[in-house]
């Protein structure tokens, strides 16, 4: 969308002070919101963002878990190679 500068015809975006989280309803002022990477305030407000993240945390922790109790020695062979063992099992390891 074009502002004044480029357009005069198109009048700029009035600023706002507040905005409604979707997640919790309350109308919060804009510095209870993270700003996004584009400068505007993000989706949800803080407390509400930090539970999302913090479920969103649980969640992949959960599908790990059950990852591994399914398949315990693919799970045992993966954690091999991400601590630098070449063979699970052998104890040394590392680069040769």
């Amino acid at each position: 969308m074009r502002d004044e500068r480029t357009n005069p015809r198109v009048p700029a975006r009035p600023s706002r002070s507040h905005k409604r989280c979707p997640a919790c309803g309350q109308a919060k002022p804009l510095a209870a919101f993270y700003t996004t990477r584009s400068g505007g305030p993000s989706g949800y407000c803080k407390p509400c963002q930090r539970s999302m993240a913090r479920l969103s945390a649980r969640r992949r922790a959960a599908a790990v878990r059950l990852l591994a109790a399914a398949h315990p020695a693919e799970w045992a062979a993966a954690r091999a190679l991400v601590r630098g063992q070449r063979h699970p099992g052998t104890g040394g390891g590392g680069r040769p």
